[in-house]
């Protein structure tokens, strides 16, 4: 994938269902990321997860040479890409059974935060949202006994995880409730400032991304068009 690939001054979270396993292949592919990153990889003991993450450093490889930058592990959280004028740019990755979401920021947007899940039955809504969603548990349990399902929960979810993700460890995002409209909202907590949230139901999947102002390009890709770029540099 080249710079041509996407718009740098807009968001884009490109999405990949993985490959039936192969080995060899995959073996060749990890050799394409930095020392950093290969190690990080082998540190994941299931080969499930350990897949999952090989694909996804795949996808931010590709974004990293479009730019021409590093990509930079910083555990435990994602990796980020660093340009030749010494930039930051944020990474967010994200998976779900055999699906990859990889998000990155733009130029003009900073912020990327991103969340990808599968719809499964949830045990006890009630219960799971006033332990896990603060002040926005209320709206989902309304909501869903409402609509007579689950979307507001998986709705909320993706924000909570895409926060967290966000934040690296810290407390500059959470979500909460605007008192306004009383809809959840992710604000920063001192500059008080709402992020963008964009949601995609796509069939069984729900995806959920924060960024500051900008709505992302969200793109499918298969495995070979993040692949044969990777290998033939690698040669």
């Amino acid at each position: 994938m080249s710079v041509s690939f996407f718009d740098d001054s807009l968001p884009i979270v490109i999405l990949l269902t993985m490959p039936e396993p192969n080995e060899p292949l995959e073996a060749r592919a990890l050799l394409t990321l930095p020392q950093s990153t290969q190690a990080r990889i082998g540190q994941f003991a299931h080969p499930a997860r350990r897949r999952q993450t090989l694909w996804g450093r795949l996808i931010a490889q590709c974004y990293a040479n479009a730019l021409g930058a590093t990509l930079v592990e910083e555990r435990p959280y994602p990796p980020y890409l660093l340009l030749p004028n010494g930039e930051h740019r944020a990474l967010c990755i994200a998976h779900t059974q055999d699906t990859i979401a990889v998000g990155l920021a733009s130029a003009l947007d900073p912020v990327m935060g991103l969340d990808i899940e599968t719809v499964r039955p949830i045990r006890s809504v009630n219960g799971m949202s006033r332990m896990i969603f603060g002040a926005a548990a209320e709206w989902v349990i309304h909501r869903c006994d409402t609509e007579g399902n689950t979307n507001p929960f998986f709705l909320v979810w993706g924000m909570k995880e895409s926060e967290i993700k966000l934040n690296r460890g810290q407390k500059h995002y959470q979500l909460t409730i605007n008192h306004h409209n009383n809809t959840p909202i992710v604000h920063h907590t001192k500059e008080q400032t709402v992020l963008n949230v964009t949601h995609h139901a796509l069939d069984k999947l729900r995806l959920t991304i924060l960024t500051q102002t900008q709505t992302p390009t969200l793109k499918h890709v298969t495995p070979t068009e993040v692949l044969d770029p990777l290998l033939k540099r690698q040669r």
